[in-house]
């Protein structure tokens, strides 16, 4: 809450020091989102999540823009494990909860379709780097431990997305984010399973500039 709180000040300040640059646009943002966490691993189904972000954003351009972000998001995932350990032959059988705080930054690059008085559409896409500040791995009581939360690792990168509609003072976005590498390092079975962290979101920006 004090990070987002410091973004806010930082964005009226700088409002208040560019309000007569005519292709810049800023001001806070907030969405939900589902995620899912996809995996190699035979005998592991996922399903997806649902979690939250929120942030700020800067627009830079007019017909063409680019639009780096700050966000904070959770990426949460549920895994289902039902399979026989090959190494003692034990049925492993668990389900996992996987959430994942992040601070995101996104640079997107977009194009403005429709560009009218009231109201324009937008397409975008573009690189996002992904820090994870918290991790959490919940089961609800496995016959063998499988996914360790220590094992996710620290960052990540994404490549999003995405379309949008401006209609006066507000942005909405609506975003698929693709995840580019590994997120996990652990060993399973002896091997080292991929996964992979995938994204969807719809958000709502309040351009206060």
């Amino acid at each position: 809450m004090k990070k987002l709180i410091l973004v806010t000040i930082t964005l009226f300040l700088f409002s208040a020091g560019y309000s007569q640059i005519p292709w810049l646009t800023l001001g806070p943002k907030i969405g939900f989102n589902t995620s899912k966490i996809t995996t190699d691993i035979d005998g592991v189904k996922e399903d997806m999540k649902a979690g939250f972000e929120v942030g700020a954003f800067v627009r830079l351009g007019k017909k063409i823009y680019v639009q780096p972000e700050v966000l904070f998001k959770t990426k949460n995932g549920k895994l289902k494990v039902d399979y026989n350990d090959p190494n003692t032959g034990q049925a492993v059988k668990a389900k996992y909860d996987v959430k994942l705080s992040s601070l995101d930054i996104p640079v997107m690059v977009g194009a403005k379709l429709v560009d009218a008085k009231v109201f324009n559409i937008r397409v975008m896409t573009g690189p996002i780097i992904s820090m994870i500040t918290n991790k959490e791995v919940s089961t609800d009581g496995s016959t063998g431990k499988v996914f360790d939360k220590d094992d996710f690792k620290d960052g990540t990168w994404y490549w999003g997305f995405g379309a949008g509609v401006d209609v006066l003072m507000f942005a909405l976005d609506v975003r698929y984010n693709v995840g580019l590498n590994d997120i996990y390092d652990g060993d399973i079975n002896n091997e080292n399973p991929e996964l992979k962290s995938n994204l969807f979101s719809v958000t709502l920006g309040w351009k206060i500039l």
